[in-house]
């Protein structure tokens, strides 16, 4: 009787655990906006370089062809910004906030490897509470 009643406990939490280990977490956070996507070479190179402003619900979605440890400058920007580096499952795996125009030629980079990046607005990964570790539910259509 005794056996059977710490057997019961055991299974007992042991199912607790599997349940707490398998809730998904709150990282999840939806990014919605219209996007300028950049997929070749000389886009990935302008970038945001030259623009007067960007609009509030606009971005910049960098797409590379494999995961690597890509840099961002500022050259000839006019505002700041925020860079976000994603990995192949939009993980957020870096965050660069509020980078000055003026702090070209120094170049930013991840610690590890993207396949995406974002530049949006100054501020906007703080204002969204987008941190490393955050998963962005990426849509092409926000409607």
């Amino acid at each position: 009787m005794k056996i059977r009643y710490i057997l019961s406990i055991i299974i007992l939490l042991i199912i607790s655990l599997s349940i707490i280990l398998y809730i998904p977490s709150n990282n999840n956070i939806d990014f919605c906006k219209s996007v300028l996507v950049a997929n070749t070479p000389t886009l990935r190179e302008k970038g945001l370089s030259g623009m007067e402003s960007l609009p509030e619900d606009s971005t910049i979605f960098f797409v590379f062809d494999k995961p690597d440890k890509y840099g961002i400058w500022m050259k000839d920007m006019n505002f700041p910004i925020d860079i976000i580096w994603l990995d192949k499952d939009y993980e957020v795996i870096h965050i660069e906030e509020n980078i000055p125009p003026d702090s070209y030629p120094k170049i930013y980079y991840p610690e590890d490897n993207s396949l995406y990046i974002i530049e949006t607005n100054a501020n906007y990964s703080s204002r969204n509470n987008i941190k490393k570790g955050s998963i962005l539910n990426v849509y092409k259509n926000c409607d």
